[in-house]
């Protein structure tokens, strides 16, 4: 809902400062969920690197992780193609959510801050994450005159 009306012009405008667009937010929050969810959880490839989503998104995927230079420096996203790639990678946590079993999300895994399990990764992190930058996003809005949330 937040996203729903950011357009490309929205997408690439930030407030003069160390922050960084909207676009960039939103692409480094939804591959971060795909990552975590595909790569770190089941240990299968990125959404982003399957079917396009890569050139529909203009998100590269990650080599070395998310929101290194290298990966800013590539980044051009597409708003309409982040959003349709944001549906996918939703519905694959949904389906994860309700279907993967004790074996996967019992699983001890390494973690970002240590040891964790793969429910940890997804409810903690994952989940947290997106909801963390969707209240960015919606005070970037704001700040750059749209309205912030949705309600």
């Amino acid at each position: 809902m937040t996203m729903a009306d950011v357009t490309q012009e929205l997408a690439t405008r930030a407030p003069s400062g160390n922050i960084q667009p909207i676009g960039t937010i939103y692409a480094h929050a939804v591959a971060d969920l795909d990552f975590m969810l595909h790569a770190m959880v089941q240990g299968k490839p990125l959404l982003l690197s399957q079917d396009g989503w890569s050139a529909k998104t203009g998100i590269p995927v990650p080599t070395s992780g998310l929101m290194t230079p290298e990966w800013l420096a590539g980044l051009k996203v597409d708003i309409a193609g982040a959003q349709e790639y944001a549906k996918v990678v939703i519905a694959a946590a949904d389906n994860a959510l309700a279907n993967l079993g004790d074996d996967v999300l019992g699983k001890e895994l390494d973690g970002p801050f240590g040891k964790t399990t793969g429910m940890g990764i997804l409810s903690g992190l994952a989940i947290y994450h997106l909801s963390e930058h969707t209240g960015e996003i919606a005070a970037l809005k704001g700040v750059l005159g749209g309205k912030g949330l949705p309600f």
